[in-house]
């Protein structure tokens, strides 16, 4: 796409371009960009390698939804987003991101609307985390899960909503969690499926001190494959 033309596109764009399997590259137009509301699947499916450093998305509440056609991004080949992305309003990500070759996420990017993350950023090359924060997530199934580069998480990251963590952090590499994450609100952190568990195959030892996991009813391999010492997971 050279150019968007002057047109006046809805701010409605769930599936616009969906599986255009020869789209590679799109112009820039940050005022039409920065309307977008719902995206669902708009580029699902494309070979976008870029974003517009433009394509703020300022106004964006869906990014994806858990229906068929995946996330706005979802397969694309991008690796890397505009540097000044940060998705404020944010509150469906569901595999918005997924499947892309991202190394990293903006610095301004914490997600503070983001209700479901529900593999948003799975099947990436994510190595740096540091600036998200999910407060008010509740759902994030597999979120960052097969991004075998991370290792850490920002002390931020308390995630006190968190309701669903299945797979949020499988096959990752973290050595450690925030001092104050607890998961009070933590009901699946397991389900015994092919996603895995939350921190499934990390390298924990240790576990924060108020860690206790009071409403955990599913918790299948949710620690599956650390090392955490047997007097701190005695405590649970």
């Amino acid at each position: 796409v050279v150019s968007w033309g002057n047109v006046n596109f809805s701010n409605n764009q769930e599936a616009s371009f969906m599986n255009c399997t020869n789209l590679t590259k799109i112009a820039s137009n940050g005022i039409w960009f920065n309307k977008i509301k719902h995206a669902h699947a708009m580029f699902s499916g494309c070979k976008l390698t870029e974003l517009p450093d433009d394509m703020l998305l300022s106004e964006l509440i869906t990014g994806g939804t858990n229906n068929s056609g995946g996330g706005m991004f979802n397969g694309c080949k991008l690796t890397s987003l505009p540097s000044m992305m940060t998705l404020p309003k944010l509150v469906e990500g569901y595999r918005m991101f997924a499947n892309n070759r991202l190394t990293e996420t903006p610095i301004g990017m914490t997600l503070p609307n983001a209700n479901d993350a529900g593999y948003m950023f799975y099947g990436n090359l994510l190595t740096n985390i540091s600036n998200i924060s999910l407060p008010v997530c509740t759902l994030a199934d597999s979120t960052f899960r097969a991004n075998v580069g991370i290792t850490s998480i920002s002390e931020t990251m308390t995630l006190p909503e968190l309701i669903n963590g299945g797979g949020m952090f499988n096959g990752c590499k973290l050595t450690h969690l925030p001092v104050n994450m607890t998961l009070d609100k933590l009901s699946i952190g397991g389900t015994g499926n092919s996603n895995g568990s939350m921190f499934q195959n990390n390298r924990l030892t240790d576990l924060p001190l108020g860690m206790t996991l009071k409403s955990l009813t599913r918790g299948s391999g949710l620690f599956a494959g650390n090392t955490i010492n047997t007097n701190r997971y005695s405590k649970l």
